[in-house]
């Protein structure tokens, strides 16, 4: 019920991912917390779906005494913010405006795959307990054994 990995990418730029189930039920304490060399970023995953986003720009990752304070980031309008019909209205409109501008839409398919990937190394890593390049050399579902 946990996970931890680490990831590096191109330029020296290092990630980590970590997870874990508790026994907090209501689903509103997901979020995504990234922390940068200049400052750290949080969007609200939860089930409340607040939509609240905030950026703290101190390299320092604190606020408070003399340090900046975290920044609301404006996010999508009220109106689409835990409306699912809305939320996917608005997606499909883009998809139709990217085929009829010959774009890309705003989260393609080839975004899409590389945490498809990613989450698949995790688990070829931890099987063969090594690290393991992306991308992936094996497609085959690492848990098809199980």
């Amino acid at each position: 019920d946990q996970v931890a990995a680490m990831f590096a990418f191109p330029g020296g730029i290092h990630g980590y991912f970590g997870s874990m189930a508790n026994d907090y039920l209501l689903g509103d304490r997901c979020g995504l917390a990234l922390y940068c060399s200049r400052g750290a970023v949080f969007i609200n995953l939860g089930s409340s779906r607040s939509g609240q986003s905030f950026l703290l720009r101190s390299p320092a990752w604190r606020s408070g005494g003399g340090n900046p304070s975290w920044e609301e980031i404006p996010g999508p309008g009220p109106e689409v913010v835990g409306n699912w019909d809305r939320a996917s209205a608005s997606m499909a409109a883009d998809l139709l405006e990217a085929i009829q501008q010959n774009r890309e839409p705003a989260c393609s398919a080839r975004d899409g795959r590389w945490p498809v990937e990613m989450a698949s190394g995790v688990y070829q890593s931890q099987i063969s307990g090594r690290r393991i390049n992306l991308p992936l050399s094996s497609r085959l579902d690492p848990l098809a054994s199980f």
